[in-house]
């Protein structure tokens, strides 16, 4: 049997069975454009007249194998962990502040 591929233009939406929060889209598919696979999402909303109308996000496939997580630097002293952190006292009354 041969292997179904998505024509360039095209793409489909499925009801988001996962959906937990009014965030979550009430569609998720993918589509094709431009050659290059696209995710989709779409939520039903309500427009002022009071008719329904699908809003649509198209983004690049999520891959978890290239989000990125950049190291924060720390000093050498800030990384002893075994050793208590004494708060140093201000001269700032806790009235002068503004919050």
């Amino acid at each position: 049997m041969a292997e179904f591929v998505r024509q360039d233009g095209t793409g489909q939406l499925n009801k988001n069975n996962f959906k937990k929060t009014d965030n979550h889209p009430d569609y998720r598919g993918d589509a094709v454009i431009d050659g290059k696979p696209k995710e989709l999402s779409a939520w039903v909303k309500t427009n002022v007249k009071g008719e329904k109308y699908l809003s649509i996000s198209i983004q690049e496939p999520w891959n978890k194998e290239e989000v990125k997580t950049e190291s924060i630097p720390v000093r050498a002293e800030q990384n002893r962990l075994s050793e208590p952190v004494q708060a140093e006292q201000s001269d700032i009354a806790d009235d002068d502040l503004p919050f």
